[in-house]
């Protein structure tokens, strides 16, 4: 079964009601998330689903929504390179076996407990969705990541990436690939704490029995910044 939340959602309009107390009690809610991803407009504890398209809109920020509080996703071009070769690796290795469908870090999907997050990459398994035709409506589907894979970037948090895995976890997810550029390592999870392994830059990445034969060299995905 999957795992209690256990994060209360902030009070509507606290981010008004004192300035010093409140930032630090927001950003400890969200693991320690730095500040200048955390919109205020509107403030915390009171935004919606529509609010994230209206910012992406007005602004060009892409943000998740966690407890009515939107949480500007941390972007890289490093990350960004390297999520984007998972994709086509991944998009490739289960092409015509109809295992389902692999989504990028745009793709925002409705977890339990007022959360609509996004991983930077995700593999949604064909039982998810016994149509066989991806959803074109909700604008976010009511799915999770059987795989969830984030590549770090530079202003991602420790407790900002375990309250994530709380999240996918607690939704469904199965397997969680953390990988870190900048140590040259993958941390793979299937539990929100300690990861099962550390997959050194030499390693493979596995996807068990989530994604049946998936096997991706992580230097493949770490090499994606440089020039073939």
């Amino acid at each position: 079964m999957p795992a209690t939340l256990d994060a209360p959602p902030l009070r509507p309009g606290a981010a008004t009601a004192d300035a010093a107390v409140t930032v630090a009690d927001i950003m400890e809610q969200f693991g320690d998330v730095p500040l200048f991803r955390i919109v205020m407009d509107p403030a915390p504890g009171t935004a919606t689903e529509e609010d994230i398209a209206r910012v992406q809109r007005e602004t060009g920020r892409l943000c998740e929504l966690v407890d009515g509080t939107l949480i500007e996703k941390a972007v890289g071009a490093e990350s960004d390179l390297m999520g984007g070769e998972l994709l086509t690796l991944i998009r490739n290795a289960i092409r015509g076996k109809k295992i389902g469908w692999v989504l990028g870090g745009q793709a925002f999907l409705r977890l339990t407990g007022r959360r609509t997050r996004a991983a930077d990459v995700a593999v949604i398994r064909a039982e998810q969705v016994p149509s066989g035709r991806f959803p074109s409506e909700p604008a976010y589907p009511d799915l999770y990541p059987d795989l969830a894979i984030e590549v770090l970037s530079p202003s991602n948090r420790p407790g900002e990436m375990r309250r994530k895995r709380q999240d996918f976890f607690a939704a469904g997810t199965r397997l969680i690939w953390q990988i870190d550029p900048a140590a040259g390592t993958c941390e793979v999870y299937t539990s929100v704490e300690a990861p099962d392994e550390t997959i050194p830059a030499d390693g493979t990445l596995d996807g068990r029995d989530v994604v049946p034969g998936l096997k991706i060299p992580l230097a493949a995905v770490l090499g994606a910044v440089e020039l073939d």
